[in-house]
């Protein structure tokens, strides 16, 4: 979730270059190591010197901390031993290396065990918490947050367990507990207030109760601790935490449809932001602001804060790779400074034991020393040759699975785009959850829902896609469409599409009169896509009106028919144009041969049905996508005939059973076989 991260920032702070004042410190600093004994003053210059380095932009940092903790070790330096241990841990977590991280909490931890350091060994539970949390250790991170508030509680360090509630809130938010995330969220904000704690705490706590509020969909709320948290990182002046606020704010308007007033938040988040080095931060704005102008059919600013999004996620994943490679070097200069001193050690038992032993054994000793550097000079250069070709083999490795991850997240944030303009299940629910003659309730369960939609794109994104909306005079509208094209580019028409048809609702109530004016609106649309004649691209759809009462359907048909399967009495006589199976009839009615965009026949209307429904009635409408699948013993495609044949052998079934069956027979049919186009089916009973 963008805010955990943006929250967690909060706390460690940006990324930022090493101040150019520090240049001359550390030469001093470097100098004066060089020339000093091991002892306790070279810890304290190894750690001083350390501290000039950024904690996340730098190895040096990592390499210096680690070379104090190893001397502290070796000569005795207890306090300094506890301290670089911890702060090490800290550093390694910060810059997202939980694997040394881990290691180093655990070395913390039996430092003080061993040291019988109690207080200290209860408050180190908040730190390994959070590595167990990063590394999706919910149960361990979960116990160790629990030790940590009992005893800061029992020590009546309220500033600390404020901290540890939040962290136990946030470990329930990225399990999706909202109750319980809250309930964590609220008791650390009453003790920041209680206890007057610093206010940058007051206001964390303020926009993680925010965060949760917008995932239950309490949106006032949202916006009333967001506005709160706002006022106070502004009097404190924590730039990273207005822009947070404003990016919370923006994105509760945008839950409510007030789009003019998230742009105007999210432009503001952006203005805080503006000179830094918050690339995360950074990245999610522009994902926000590219989404929204999608959403109010600005294609171009849309385009354009999307390739901002993708120069920024670039930045990050580039960021991410360097973490790896540094890991990779952390790791190995510190095998390598651990082992030279433990030979060290070894070489001072060697010596006292040469003082006890014969001259005959002491020459056996030093042949045998000699044979063992021999061996062990000629494993360290196979090592060498060994880690130069992983490191080869991992950066050719690296270079490819970036290139497939950046393609992948593309086509998958696409897909998030795209899924935001499909018809809501809360849309459905409302309209379509329960029949006409059943009481209204809200959340209708999957098994009582009077509809389904078998959606199955042929890609990650589809051409194919399903809408709703509530008309000016109250009645709803729903519409199974087909864009031209499959994949990144059909998903890209139907964005188009969709647009169109929500610019022409605005207008019109009527079916056939919607899709003349969305027509209207794509052809326009497309004059300029530098085709000589202007785009020929839109959509095959079937757009129907249900009235206010669910007793009149109306419903408008470019290329794609309607079904309607109604039940009959066995004595009925056999109508013309319908079939009849397990005493049900389906009537079938013919599209407009033509489709919603540029065509020889874009002038003519499109045809008005009419039809007065009846309770038990079930609508269906698709696309060609089921119909033309290949498949079967003889692989050839399933056809229309064989799609109205199922509905009439499963149009007893609940819906969502109905839709399962059409998922069973779809997969069946198709076998082995590659899936040809986007498949979109949507049935309703009334």
């Amino acid at each position: 979730m963008k805010l955990l991260i943006l929250l967690s920032l909060l706390t460690f702070g940006k990324v930022s270059d090493l101040n150019s004042q520090n240049t001359s410190k550390i030469d001093s600093l470097k100098n004066e190591i060089a020339h000093s004994p091991e002892d306790t003053n070279k810890v304290n210059q190894l750690i001083e010197l350390s501290s000039c380095y950024n904690y996340l932009a730098s190895t040096e940092k990592m390499l210096y901390l680690n070379e104090a903790y190893l001397l502290a070790k070796k000569i005795g330096f207890k306090r300094k031993e506890e301290f670089t241990l911890y702060v090490v841990s800290k550093v390694y977590f910060e810059r997202g290396m939980y694997d040394l991280s881990f290691a180093y909490a655990i070395k913390y931890i039996e430092f003080l065990e061993k040291e019988k350091l109690t207080d200290k060994l209860l408050s180190a539970q908040n730190l390994l918490g959070n590595i167990y949390q990063k590394q999706g250790k919910f149960n361990e991170a979960r116990q160790c947050f629990l030790k940590a508030a009992q005893y800061y509680q029992s020590t009546e360090n309220y500033q600390r367990l404020g901290v540890v509630l939040n962290n136990m809130s946030i470990l329930f938010l990225d399990s999706f507990k909202l109750d319980s995330a809250l309930s964590y969220s609220v008791s650390a904000y009453k003790i920041f207030t209680q206890y007057k704690q610093d206010s940058s705490s007051i206001a964390n706590s303020l926009n993680l109760i925010s965060s949760i509020e917008i995932l239950k969909g309490n949106y006032q709320s949202a916006l009333s601790k967001s506005n709160e948290a706002l006022s106070i990182y502004s009097k404190i002046g924590i730039k990273l935490g207005v822009a947070l606020s404003y990016m919370t704010i923006g994105d509760v308007y945008f839950k409510i449809q007030h789009y003019s007033e998230s742009l105007e938040n999210y432009n503001l988040c952006l203005q805080n932001l503006s000179g830094e080095h918050w690339l995360v931060q950074l990245r999610e704005c522009y994902s926000s602001l590219a989404k929204l102008h999608a959403i109010k059919g600005d294609f171009k600013e849309a385009y354009k804060n999307l390739s901002l999004y993708n120069m920024y996620n670039d930045s990050i994943a580039k960021n991410e790779t360097s973490s790896k490679f540094l890991e990779m070097e952390v790791k190995y200069e510190l095998s390598k400074s651990e082992k030279l001193l433990a030979e060290k050690e070894k070489e001072v038992i060697e010596k006292k034991l040469e003082i006890s032993k014969k001259n005959t054994q002491r020459n056996i000793l030093v042949l045998s020393v000699l044979g063992i550097a021999l061996l062990l000079s000629v494993s360290i250069k196979a090592y060498y040759q060994k880690q130069k070709d992983n490191v080869l083999i991992k950066k050719q490795k690296e270079i490819v699975e970036n290139k497939h991850k950046e393609i992948t997240d593309s086509i998958n944030y696409a897909e998030r785009i795209q899924r935001s303009f499909l018809a809501t299940t809360e849309i459905l629910d409302k309209y379509l959850g329960v029949t006409s003659s059943s009481p209204k309730h809200e959340g209708v369960s999957r098994s009582k829902r009077n509809y389904f939609v078998f959606f199955r794109p042929k890609d990650v994104v589809s051409g194919d896609f399903y809408w709703a909306a509530e008309l000016n005079n109250g009645n709803f509208a729903y519409c199974c469409a087909d864009s031209t094209g499959h994949g990144v580019p059909g998903a890209i028409m139907s964005i188009l599409n969709i647009s169109s048809l929500e610019k022409s609702i605005e207008t019109q109530t009527e079916p056939h009169q919607i899709l003349s004016e969305t027509r209207r609106i794509i052809i326009n649309r497309l004059k300029k896509d530098g085709s000589k004649e202007g785009g020929k691209d839109g959509m095959d759809c079937s757009l129907l009106v249900l009235d206010k009462e669910r007793k009149k359907l109306s419903f408008a048909l470019a290329n794609n028919p309607v079904f309607i399967v109604r039940s009959v009495a066995p004595s009925s006589p056999k109508k013309e144009g319908i079939s009849r199976s397990n005493a049900q009839e389906l009537l079938e009615f013919k599209a407009d041969k033509m489709p919603v965009g540029k065509h020889e026949k874009d002038t003519e209307p499109f045809n008005l049905h009419t039809i007065n429904v009846q309770p038990g009635d079930t609508i269906y409408t698709l696309t060609d996508g089921f119909s033309d699948q290949f498949g079967g013993a003889k692989n050839k495609k399933y056809m229309i005939k064989n799609v109205k044949e199922l509905l009439l052998q499963i149009v007893h079934l609940p819906m969502s059973e109905q839709k399962q069956k059409l998922s069973e027979a779809f997969d069946q049919w198709k076998g082995t076989n590659e899936q040809v186009d986007d498949v979109c089916v949507i049935g309703v009973r009334v």
